[in-house]
């Protein structure tokens, strides 16, 4: 039985190929049921992802991270939408036509870029999207251009069927269906409290007869590149202690705790050179 401790940037998790086995959540790859929801696990593995990002290499490579905000108006929404499928059409669109830009934009100086999109609802049902944006260095993007290019593609995207729609309505959507803010890449604790706060929260609403994901990672093999997964072997003794230390932890801050076995992750936690520390306090001769 392996086990073993996942460090990320910000975070960390703890392993077990024996749980994978034995837990009865666990379903094979090409089993998976429809997705109803934005479940535990679903918060888990996006938070993961997004505390697992080499910013430190972003930041000196002159990346630059923001944080945009896509809403619908409500009257245009119950109006024109009411549909969570055609919701997600709307941001397969907006996606493809940013793609393009960043192409165009990029010709004479490569532009790469990725993004985390997630889906959330008001109280009233209407739903929007919380993005981190993350472009590589190119003396073109500023947050005037990203502002006006983002407002525009998204009104016209939700708008393309709807050209008769109140023109006064349209026209005032550009300023209040968009949010964009920029955030220095080496201002960790900005980032860690956007995406615990925006990101990671899971109250969802109306979405009854609704599946499909409510998360995902536009230009993933661009991500790949920056994400960091660095594994350590530890024995049966550094795991439990590790994992007990871990608890504590989390107790001490008001936390309630249970760790349990899902599809194989213990857990995971912030702080990950905290936990470097002490595998190394814990480890020695005994880290397998």
């Amino acid at each position: 039985m392996s086990k073993s401790i996942v460090f990320g940037t910000m975070a960390v998790k703890l392993e077990s190929s024996m749980s994978v086995r034995q837990s009865k959540r666990f379903v094979p790859s090409g089993m998976r049921k429809k997705i109803k929801g934005f479940s535990r696990d679903a918060k888990r593995n996006l938070l993961w992802n997004l505390q697992s990002i080499d910013y430190q290499s972003l930041y000196e490579l002159g990346w630059t991270a923001w944080f945009i905000t896509l809403t619908y108006q409500d009257k245009f929404y119950f109006d024109t939408r009411n549909d969570l499928n055609i919701v997600k059409d709307d941001l397969d669109v907006f996606f493809k036509r940013l793609d393009y830009f960043f192409k165009k934009l990029g010709r004479n100086n490569k532009l790469d870029w990725f993004c985390f999109w997630k889906m959330e609802f008001t109280k009233k049902g209407v739903p929007h999207f919380h993005l981190v944006l993350f472009i590589s260095n190119s003396k073109e993007v500023n947050h005037k251009l990203l502002v006006s290019v983002i407002g525009s593609f998204w009104v016209k995207v939700i708008t393309r069927n709807h050209k008769d729609y109140d023109s006064d309505i349209i026209a005032s959507m550009y300023s209040a269906s968009t949010n964009v803010s920029y955030v220095p890449m080496n201002r960790h604790s900005i980032l860690q409290v956007y995406i615990s706060k925006e990101i990671g929260k899971e109250y969802q609403t109306n979405f009854e007869g609704y599946t499909g994901r409510f998360w995902g990672i536009v230009n993933r093999k661009v991500f790949n590149i920056f994400k960091v997964e660095d594994r350590e072997v530890v024995d049966d003794w550094v795991y439990y202690r590790i994992r007990r230390d871990l608890r504590n932890y989390l107790r001490s801050k008001g936390y309630k705790v249970r760790l349990r076995n899902d599809n194989g992750v213990r857990g995971y936690y912030l702080n990950a050179e905290d936990w470097r520390k002490l595998l190394r306090f814990y480890g020695g001769n005994r880290v397998a």
